[in-house]
């Protein structure tokens, strides 16, 4: 059984290492990369060539163009890249390499927590925990769009592992000072920790803490273990130890402090101010930055934003779309570049395991807690802190996942494993665990697999559609399942108008009602209303256009047939990502049709999404094109609005409606 493990181990690694190469290669990276920076440096500059700022994201200072993004990337990965194959390395390619790295680190680091606790690596935990680092952390939607901010983002996090790493090496006992290897494992933790600064400054706070926890646990734990707990932390005992506590500080901070007075000193050539690193110049040409702050008043905004919001499953392939959870918010967030962002409990519901690190006992009832706690905290540090960063950041997207997700992985995989070996290592408790471990860990990875089909902006379904489309077809059964032309579709209705609606007795002005909505009331919404304009005349009216018809005479004794077609009631299918903006627009005029396969071969026609139309008794009233607002089946409201007075209308429509029914827009049965 357990060389099956082993061996399975082995193949595992090698199919998410080429599950992550696919995701890499199966699209054309887009956005601002880290060539002309390598350029750049290879001159022997530091500005960047001001063609390149044109459409990106730059500081600008005495009119010198700079990126403001970690050098690490440039000086470990491309420029030596470059100067190998005389040529720039492919866009994709340092989030690939960093991505990778990545996921060997986590392994280690994980395997370093079983031979710790003397746990065998040969075992179906090991694979479960493995197949959660490498799927479960989002690689495929980030590989999809590699841009710089993605490569910066990796590298830090790359780096930061191999500070972890070094310093549980160090911790260990391997670095001791008479020991096998001296103390080249805090020297390498300290070299790490400057790169990750280096890669992403953001990342300065988490190395520092790493560094000094691993360097106090040393001193003031194993250097002064065997003195009574009353003199460990006393001046005569310091001063006893001050020669091994003065190198194990030195090791710690020397290589860091080095790379941060590197650092200085470029910010200072770049911007006059040691501790600028360009954030005060930023540029951006579509948001002014200056507009927005970074704070503790943008923590609950955030925290709802990362984890309290939900995002509703597609019924269409790949049956996540993470623009759907944009427009799921209950209020608008006020922040600059409003990037889509997902619950990471969507894509890693074993996170919940990571409580498990500090609920594990210490004492002499298990000695080994401490050593729990330790590795727990190493790995927790720097995504505590870095998560703290985002909260505090005024804006918000998937790219910032990364700053914390790999670390929380890693804590719930230690949590899983102590749960499973130590707490309950056998009874019910024990099969109970595995099996919600198992559950959840198999949804990360294919909910992990699902987010990362698509990617930014539909890269992979836009730029390789055949080999998308003959995936998508394969998991048509799926759709079968829970698609109903019925739920969807124009709407078909009988309508009695009121003679005085509302409280307007006798008739004094005009006023709106409701009829049909959809999408969310309280932020990005569309609906039809009936504007009642004097005693028995109505308009209809399209909102937020605000077209209305021509005014109708109605008779409140005779029932009128009205039919609806909006873009928002038909189903999106992964055009969440494209709704109100001008890229659905964009793409209906290209060969590239952004509408699930399983719509098209049945007959639909994108026209349908940007066009409304009003009938009254099959005479056409008001009719032509929109923008429309992402809406699913239980999003539309007939004859009511909950947040009515926010715009001036009644709440509820005071006419009858009757004999509703969706007409049919298929033209074609299934293939």
């Amino acid at each position: 059984m357990f060389a099956i493990a082993q061996r399975l181990k082995f193949f595992l690694a090698v199919i998410i290492l080429a599950v992550i190469c696919f995701y890499s290669f199966s699209t054309t990276p887009n956005g601002l990369s880290y060539n002309a920076y390598t350029d750049a440096v290879l001159a022997g500059r530091l500005s960047i060539d001001p063609n390149e700022c044109v459409h990106g994201d730059y500081s600008v200072f005495n009119g010198k163009c700079y990126m403001y993004f970690g050098i690490a990337p440039v000086i470990t990965l491309l420029a030596p890249f470059k100067l190998l194959m005389n040529r720039s390395m492919p866009r994709g390619m340092p989030v690939l390499f960093f991505e990778i790295g990545t996921f060997l680190v986590s392994l280690a680091i994980l395997s370093l927590f079983y031979k710790a606790l003397g746990f065998r690596r040969k075992s179906f935990d090991f694979l479960l925990c493995s197949a959660v680092l490498g799927f479960s952390n989002l690689a495929g939607y980030f590989l999809r769009f590699s841009a710089v901010y993605e490569a910066a983002i990796v590298s830090a996090v790359f780096w930061t592992l191999l500070c972890c790493y070094f310093s549980l090496r160090f911790y260990r006992g391997e670095g001791n000072l008479g020991g096998h290897g001296g103390l080249r494992w805090i020297l390498l933790a300290s070299f790490s920790g400057g790169m990750a600064v280096a890669s992403r400054y953001s990342y300065a706070l988490a190395a520092f803490f790493i560094l000094f926890w691993t360097v106090f646990e040393m001193s003031f734990s194993r250097l002064f273990g065997n003195e009574p707990k009353a003199n460990r932390f006393k001046l005569g005992s310091i001063l006893k130890n001050r020669a091994k506590i003065f190198v194990h500080f030195v090791s710690a901070f020397g290589p860091f402090s080095i790379i941060l007075v590197v650092l200085g000193i470029m910010n200072y050539v770049r911007f006059g101010n040691f501790l600028d690193f360009g954030i005060r110049h930023q540029q951006h040409h579509f948001w002014d930055i200056k507009d927005f702050t970074f704070g503790v008043h943008n923590i609950w905004q955030n925290i709802y934003l990362l984890f309290l919001n939900y995002t509703k499953a597609s019924i269409f392939f790949p049956y996540f779309d993470v623009f759907n959870s944009y427009y799921l918010f209950p209020f608008e967030p006020k922040c600059f570049g409003m990037m889509p962002v997902i619950n990471p409990l969507y894509c890693a519901p074993f996170l919940i395991f990571g409580l498990a690190c500090f609920y594990y006992p210490t004492g002499r009832a298990q000695p080994d807690g401490k050593r729990v706690r330790y590795f727990g905290f190493i790995v927790a540090i720097p995504g505590l802190i870095n998560l703290f960063i985002i909260l505090c950041t005024p804006t918000i997207g998937m790219r910032y996942l990364i700053d914390f997700l790999q670390f929380f992985l890693l804590l719930s995989c230690f949590g899983f494993v102590l749960l499973i070996r130590k707490i309950w290592v056998e009874g019910p408790s024990n099969r109970v665990i595995w099996g919600v471990g198992s559950v959840f860990g198999v949804f990360g990875v294919l909910s992990g697999l699902a987010w990362s089909m698509t990617g930014h902006v539909l890269r992979f379904m836009h730029e390789d559609s055949k080999t998308y489309e003959r995936i998508e077809k394969k998991f048509d059964w799926v759709t079968d399942l829970f698609f109903r032309e019925s739920e969807y579709g124009p709407i078909k209705m009988k309508v009695q108008f009121k003679e005085f609606a509302g409280f307007f007795e006798p008739f004094s002005k005009p006023f709106m009602e409701p009829l049909i909505l959809t999408g969310r009331p309280n932020w990005k919404y569309n609906a039809v209303y009936v504007k009642y304009v004097r005693p028995r005349v109505v308009q209809f009216g399209i909102y937020p256009e605000n077209r209305l018809t021509d005014e109708i005479e109605f008779d409140p004794s005779k029932t009128y047939e009205i039919e609806v077609a909006l873009g928002s009631l038909f189903p999106s299918g992964n055009l969440g990502s494209l709704f109100n903006s001008n890229r659905l627009y964009m793409l209906m005029n290209s060969p590239f049709s952004p509408i699930p396969h399983y719509l098209r071969d049945r007959g639909m026609d994108v026209e349908v999404y940007k066009n409304y139309s009003v009938k009254v008794d099959g005479v056409v009233r008001l009719s032509g094109a929109t923008e429309f607002f992402p809406s699913s089946a239980d999003q539309v409201r007939i004859g009511s609005h909950p947040l009515a007075e926010s715009v001036g209308w009644s709440k509820r429509f005071s006419g009858k409606v009757s004999d509703l029914t969706r007409i049919k827009f298929l033209s074609k049965v299934s293939q």
